[in-house]
C-alpha cells in the first residue's frame, strides 16, 4: 500500500483509484484491443501548423489541448486525427471516425489493414490518455441554440468559483467573474436578445451603486462579447441540449 500510495505521488495522482466489482463477475484483466470499438471516442487533437496534406505520406504534427503532441504519417491516421480535433467536445463511435475519416481522403473504404492500423492506434493513445473513451455519448452540444443552456452543475459551481465543471467530467476555468455571471444566466430560458438586455441591465445597475464614471453601457459590444463567450462555453463541453 505504502509503495502505491508513493507511485500515485509520482504520477500525479490525489486518491486512489480502485474498480471495485461484484464476486460473481469475471474479470477479464487481458484487455482486448478491439475494445475501442464499442465506446465513443473524444480527443482534442489538432494539426500544429496550417497547410497540411492528408494523401500524402509526410509527417504531420498534432497537439493537444493538454500540451502533448504526436506525429503521424499513414493519411487515415492523420485524416481520423484531424477529424476527432473537429468534433472536439463531441466524442464518435469507431464506426463514425471510420466514416469522416475516409470521406476526407477517398469515398473508397478503406483496406481491412487500414483499419486495424486505425484500431491499434486508438488502443495506444487510449491507454496513454491521449483519447478518452465513454460508453454512451456525454451529452453536451457544440452549437449554440437560440436559448442556450448551460450544465446545471456548473452554473452551480460558478456562483462562487471560476473553476467549474464540464460535461466531460474535466474542470475548466473560466475567465473572470463575468464569465461567471454569464454562464449562471443560460438556463435555457432566454434567447440571445433577452440575455444581453440582462447583462447590459446589470451592468448599468453596478455602474449607478458604485456611481461609476464609465461610459455607457454599448449592447452591441456586449453582444459581441456574449457571442465570443458563448462559442467558447461550447468548446468548453459546457452546453447541454
Amino acid at each position: 500500500m505504502a509503495r502505491d500510495q508513493y507511485q500515485d505521488f509520482i504520477d500525479g495522482f490525489g486518491f486512489r483509484r480502485t474498480l471495485l466489482c461484484h464476486g460473481d463477475v469475471p474479470l477479464q484483466r487481458k484487455i482486448d484491443m478491439d475494445f475501442v470499438r464499442r465506446f465513443h471516442l473524444l480527443s482534442s487533437t489538432e494539426p500544429v501548423a496550417p497547410g497540411f496534406c492528408l494523401a500524402d505520406t509526410s509527417e504531420l504534427e498534432f497537439k493537444t489541448q493538454e500540451g502533448s503532441s504526436l506525429r503521424v504519417s499513414h493519411p487515415l491516421l492523420k485524416s481520423a486525427y484531424l477529424t476527432l480535433g473537429r468534433a472536439w467536445p463531441s466524442t464518435l463511435t469507431f464506426d463514425e471516425l471510420v466514416n469522416e475519416a475516409t470521406r476526407q481522403l477517398d469515398p473508397q473504404l478503406p483496406s481491412a489493414e487500414d483499419v486495424q492500423l486505425l484500431v491499434e492506434a486508438m488502443f495506444v493513445l487510449a491507454c496513454s490518455g491521449e483519447v478518452g473513451f465513454f460508453l454512451s455519448r456525454p451529452k453536451l452540444t457544440r452549437h449554440v441554440s437560440d436559448r442556450p443552456l448551460a450544465s446545471p452543475v456548473a452554473r452551480m459551481q460558478s456562483q462562487s468559483d471560476t473553476m467549474v465543471t464540464n460535461m466531460l467530467h474535466q474542470t475548466v476555468r473560466l475567465e473572470d467573474e463575468r464569465g461567471c455571471q454569464a454562464l449562471q444566466l443560460l438556463d435555457g430560458s432566454r434567447s440571445f436578445d433577452e440575455l444581453v438586455e440582462v447583462i447590459c441591465g446589470g451592468m448599468a445597475n453596478a455602474a449607478d451603486r458604485h456611481q461609476s464614471s464609465v461610459e455607457r453601457v454599448d449592447p452591441a459590444a456586449v453582444a459581441g462579447n456574449l457571442r465570443q463567450f458563448l462559442q467558447t462555453a461550447a468548446k468548453l463541453g459546457l452546453l447541454i441540449s
